[in-house]
């Protein structure tokens, strides 16, 4: 979105503030700064959000936004600036110092005073060391000309040089206003253990992540964990339908921007805005269960779009799950949303997915021999692309016209995705079980063999092999054809219908009914409808000579013995 920003500027404080809730993270820095009232929009955001935009700001701009931030954003802020995995930053933490104190001395001295004792030793101890005057002779031994200061005579604090000037400011504010907290810090950097103690705070940063939505990695990854229909039935209900877990104007949580046209948001439409709480309750749970499915893949924070595919995930699985539960009836998922535990919901989506999975895994392991590498090269490129999403970390859905993914994968948004999904692999399950009495020679085998020529992977060659020797009465069985054979296959089943050459109609259909129940033409004729494309393809604008050289290309040929003997001795 492009910004005028005069016309910004010129806006009434709710206009400002609409606009401002449809813009990026990257330009929400600088209408935070132009609008009438930065206060009341920084306070107005969510933690996650508010940290998403001053990620990218400078030092100047990022401390005029903290001057409005309230002390839970502000922790939050640290909490992600200062470590890195489990360990403290000694970067981070210095920026984040040289960030508070920009913001003014209110400001800083509120967070340095508000934040545990371990946070704060362990930020400290990765930029400074302390010694006593006592031991003065071992400072110049062991640090030599290393800067120092001190501000009370007792101690010598070493700081690289270029944090020498934000270091002595912040210990003398501490020293102005808080004596108590200043010789907490310094004695704890002489006297703790380390580890010990960037553990503890490590261990404090995760229980406020925690309560926040954002619990550790190993945690927050059991949302995908599987449950039964009898687990969800007996899954205890909310105790009341809906409420906040507490007042006040209701956050811009990440989870409650984006409105995909799914269809949990035609649920939420029916929830009558004049039912205070109900509706409020079940968005601000959706919020935390995005948090949690952003910490389950790493606590990604490392750009927009990742955040923003953690919170689509969220809702999409939701949005499955209610689908799946209530069979299409808007007035039930309304009612499951006001009794029912989101996380439940989700985990139906996931449980149903890992089955597919499932499936999909047994399908390569028992007609692949598990090679899975096969199976992706061997099969048309659609359903390569099917079982490929799959086998992802977590299962993607195939769609062809996502053009940011080399296999055009994205996450499912559809119970009818899902259900398409399921019911390819099923296809490619049931044709392989129907191939299987007819092989003479291994299957994975002959796979190697036809991929280097076939132009759609193997599998449907070998699919249109078995119907070519079927037109022509051959034994049937998944064993090539002759180059006698492809021509006289040519003659006897294809049509020239004006310049293309086509199979007739009824040699198609009666293959079909003879080898197929009704159910299961039903369910496979999509499958054989790619493989007599992809033979009428192979074909198409040539004469009958070509056609046999052409049909390499969706057919398993090889040569005649005779004919390649007569080859080599002219």
């Amino acid at each position: 979105m492009t910004i005028d920003r005069e016309k910004f500027e010129k806006m009434t404080p709710e206009e400002q503030e609409t606009l401002f809730r449809q813009c990026s993270f990257a330009e929400k820095g600088e209408l935070l700064i132009r609008s009438h009232d930065p206060a009341k929009l920084v306070r107005s955001m969510s933690q996650e959000e508010l940290y998403l935009i001053t990620r990218e700001m400078d030092i100047e701009e990022r401390s005029e936004v903290i001057q409005n931030a309230t002390l839970p954003q502000m922790q939050f802020i640290a909490d992600m600036e200062c470590w890195k995995g489990d360990r403290a930053d000694g970067k981070g933490f210095a920026d984040w110092i040289e960030t508070l104190l920009a913001s003014g001395t209110e400001k800083a001295l509120a967070w340095l005073l508000t934040v545990d004792h371990e946070t704060l030793v362990a930020g400290f101890l990765n930029v400074m060391e302390v010694m006593k005057p006592d031991w003065e002779y071992a400072s110049d031994e062991i640090l030599g000309d290393r800067p120092y200061f001190t501000i009370d005579g007792q101690y010598h604090m070493y700081v690289p040089e270029e944090s020498l000037h934000t270091f002595k400011r912040v210990m003398e504010l501490l020293f102005e206003n808080h004596r108590g907290r200043y010789a907490a810090i310094v004695e704890g950097l002489l006297a703790e253990n380390r580890d010990l103690l960037e553990e503890e705070a490590y261990r404090l940063r995760e229980i406020r992540l925690s309560e926040r939505g954002f619990p550790d990695v190993e945690t927050a990854r059991r949302v995908y964990r599987r449950i039964t229909a009898e687990e969800f039935e007996s899954f205890p209900k909310k105790e009341k339908a809906g409420g906040r877990s507490e007042g006040g104007p209701m956050p811009n949580y990440l989870a409650l921007r984006l409105s995909e046209g799914l269809y949990l948001d035609q649920a939420l439409l029916l929830f009558k805005p004049d039912v205070p709480g109900v509706l409020e309750g079940i968005e601000e749970e959706l919020a935390w269960l995005s948090n949690k499915v952003i910490a389950a893949e790493g606590f990604d924070f490392s750009s927009e779009a990742e955040v923003w595919r953690g919170v689509s995930r969220a809702r999409q699985y939701i949005s499955i799950g209610l689908e799946m539960l209530t069979r299409g009836k808007l007035e039930a998922a309304a009612q499951l949303l006001r009794e029912r535990w989101l996380e439940t919901i989700f985990r139906t989506s996931a449980t149903r997915l890992w089955q597919i999975r499932d499936r999909a895994t047994a399908v390569a392991r028992q007609y692949w021999q598990s090679r899975q590498d096969l199976m992706l090269d061997t099969l048309d490129s659609v359903y390569a692309f099917i079982f490929r999403g799959l086998l992802e970390q977590v299962p993607q859905c195939y769609d062809a016209a996502v053009q940011d993914h080399t296999f055009h994968l994205r996450d499912f948004k559809t119970l009818a995705e899902v259900d398409r999904t399921e019911r390819a692999v099923l296809q490619i399950e049931q044709l392989q079980a129907w191939l299987a009495p007819q092989w003479e020679k291994k299957f994975s085998n002959a796979l190697d063999e036809v991929k280097v020529f076939s132009e759609s992977g193997g599998f449907f060659s070998i699919l249109g092999t078995v119907f070519a020797r079927s037109i022509l009465k051959l034994k049937e069985t998944a064993l090539p054809l002759t180059e006698a054979q492809s021509a006289e296959f040519f003659a006897k089943a294809f049509s020239a219908q004006g310049a293309w050459q086509r199979l007739k109609p009824e040699l198609k259909s009666g293959f079909l009914q003879t080898h197929f129940s009704a159910e299961d033409q039903s369910l496979l004729l999509p499958v054989w409808a790619l493989v007599f494309d992809g033979m009428e393809h192979a074909v198409e604008g040539s004469s009958a000579k070509e056609a046999v050289i052409r049909l390499r290309s969706s057919l398993w040929i090889k040569d005649d013995p005779k004919t390649s003997s007569r080859k080599k001795k002219n």
